[in-house]
């Protein structure tokens, strides 16, 4: 909201109408705003007037402000599959650190996984289904951990890797797979 009322400002508008909000709006696009950020803060705006009519303090002159249009294409690029073994390959597995960087790194690159999914992982997660190693996660939208993706062997091997007691030195704590595998495994 602080973008809206500088702009307020700097225009002299005390009255603001629907044109200041689309005035506002192609300002955005001017100062390079991208369509996201742009959708954010005209979002802002109209949650904003719709408030204040609700209250009864200003008419909700941005009610019918559409935001920017935006994209539902993949805007970023994937690496390719030599990029990622270059990516595992220079992380120096000589350290706990390492190990532990190299299995969290094999997880998302290997199976496909989100940070988000990775640091909610634990190993009680990790079940045999058929003839195969699965990590049940926690899918984009889900509220619970149902969706099982194939852990291939060196990942598997990468996560057991760190559960050493040695590993329960690291000064920065793993995500909770390798934290709780390194719990489990040594009690």
């Amino acid at each position: 909201m602080r973008q809206w009322f500088n702009y307020l400002y700097q225009v002299g508008a005390s009255n603001p109408t629907p044109d200041t909000v689309r005035a506002y709006r192609q300002h955005l696009r001017d100062t390079g705003k991208k369509p996201t950020t742009i959708q954010n803060y005209i979002i802002a705006v109209k949650q904003f007037f719709k408030w204040t009519e609700d209250e009864g303090l200003y008419p909700n002159i941005a009610k019918h402000i559409k935001g920017a249009k935006i994209s539902h294409e993949h805007k970023k690029d994937y690496l390719t599959s030599a990029q990622a073994r270059h990516v595992l390959k220079i992380i120096d597995q000589s350290t706990l650190k390492g190990k532990r960087d190299y299995a969290m790194l094999a997880l998302m690159l290997t199976m496909g996984l989100r940070t988000i999914e990775v640091s909610r992982a634990n190993v009680d997660d990790i079940r045999t289904q058929g003839d195969a190693v699965v990590l049940y996660v926690q899918g984009k939208g889900h509220v619970e951990k149902d969706a099982p993706v194939r852990m291939p062997g060196h990942v598997e091997s990468a996560i057991r890797d760190t559960s050493r007691p040695e590993a329960q030195q690291l000064q920065k704590r793993p995500c909770l797979l390798l934290r709780a595998i390194t719990t489990k495994e040594n009690e």
